[in-house]
């Protein structure tokens, strides 16, 4: 109990159901107040609809019977997908960096903004 899951409801969704969630509603995400053998109770943190319409809910607690409920998701933390994207993040950075010629060491600043001498005098 306590944990984060999603919720995708069977199509069509059940009257009952598509009543209390919205009539669109596809995918029901929040966290699980509780589970008995024949329904799930969450707390709504949002739902998604058809179209890629999503909307926020405020914790509303909603029953879902298990019969309407199609797939159940556990939505946690994946320390790998972070380490992977936090990981490309870097290395995108430190190419960045080397094809711009930002790195540290680059060149001096002696000679800034003296031409150089091309060995012609008058």
């Amino acid at each position: 109990m306590g944990q984060a899951f999603a919720f995708d409801l069977d199509r069509p969704c059940p009257q009952a159901v598509c009543e209390r969630v919205g009539l669109d509603t596809r995918r029901v995400e929040g966290t699980l107040v509780r589970r008995t053998a024949s329904e799930f109770v969450v707390s709504v943190a949002r739902t998604n609809a058809g179209g890629g319409r999503t909307y926020r809910w405020n914790g509303e607690a909603v029953t879902l019977p298990q019969a309407a409920v199609w797939q159940v998701r556990s939505k946690r933390f994946s320390p790998s997908r972070t380490v992977a994207v936090v990981g490309g993040a870097v290395l995108s950075f430190v190419a960045f960096v080397i094809t711009r010629g930002l790195g540290v060491g680059g060149g001096t600043a002696d000679n800034a903004g003296v031409p150089k001498d091309n060995g012609d005098q008058q």
